[in-house]
């Protein structure tokens, strides 16, 4: 314990259960909690070890964060508003948020603002709704919204999309870790899984340059994004600023 309110947190927290274990329960299915494993393979999977997956971070830190109980099959908004928290007494760099709802919430984008001015970064799946409808915590001010592309560079037929979306990137039929015994990799498709490879290319340009403020990673991320519009001629000006490119934005 040191003294920081949360006991033994030295592997990442769990604040669903409020305990030090952030692995996914062993005494039952495991298909919700493959989803958090999935979305951490993405982002920070280790790279380069003949092993699996190569994730889009490399040689990126991760602290897992468990957001659920672990007799549900999903997060309460105040579990939610309990792992942003953490992320930001721990002083994360950078916050997945792979989840989402159609339901905003002050108290929960006033936390995100707050770590947002501490130089932190929050990147949020836009939602699997296929609608313009805006889904939270992507809709806020201080977060990238992530929308899903496939392999043609076209939107996701279930990724939402709307003025709100930042950035698009890969989230169709994904290969990454899952929490089983067997087949330990498997394919998964949503906004969750194009979020993290977001915030993997965030990790690669903190590494790079540690200086750089999460405006300057933003802006670059941004700025030097694929143009897909061409190819999603339906959506002009619903897909942010098209389809994250890691190798400009780190020339950026």
């Amino acid at each position: 314990d040191d003294n920081n309110g949360y006991i033994d947190d030295y592997k990442g927290y769990d604040v669903g259960n409020s305990d030090g274990n952030p692995n996914p329960p062993n005494n039952r299915n495991l298909n919700h909690f493959n989803h958090g494993s999935h979305v951490a393979g993405i982002a920070a999977g280790e790279t380069n070890n003949n092993k699996g997956i190569s994730s889009i971070g490399f040689n990126t830190s991760i602290i897992p964060i468990k957001a659920s109980k672990d007799n549900s099959n999903g997060s309460s908004i105040t579990n939610a508003l309990e792992g942003i928290e953490y992320s930001i007494i721990i002083g994360a760099d950078i916050v997945n948020m792979s989840f989402g709802g159609g339901w905003p919430s002050q108290t929960v984008e006033d936390l995100i603002d707050y770590g947002y001015s501490q130089n932190m970064i929050f990147v949020a799946a836009a939602g699997n709704d296929n609608s313009l409808r805006v889904n939270y915590p992507a809709g806020y001010k201080n977060v990238v919204a992530v929308a899903s592309t496939d392999q043609l560079n076209k939107k996701s037929n279930f990724s939402s999309y709307g003025s709100f979306v930042d950035i698009c990137a890969p989230g169709t039929t994904i290969f990454s870790c899952v929490a089983k015994d067997t087949n330990l990799y498997e394919f998964k498709s949503g906004t969750s899984m194009a979020a993290p490879i977001v915030s993997g290319v965030c990790a690669l340009l903190k590494g790079l340059n540690p200086h750089l403020t999460n405006n300057d990673i933003i802006n670059c991320i941004k700025q030097s994004a694929l143009n897909i519009y061409p190819n999603n001629p339906a959506y002009q000006g619903l897909l942010g600023s098209g389809l994250i490119d890691a190798e400009n934005a780190l020339k950026c």
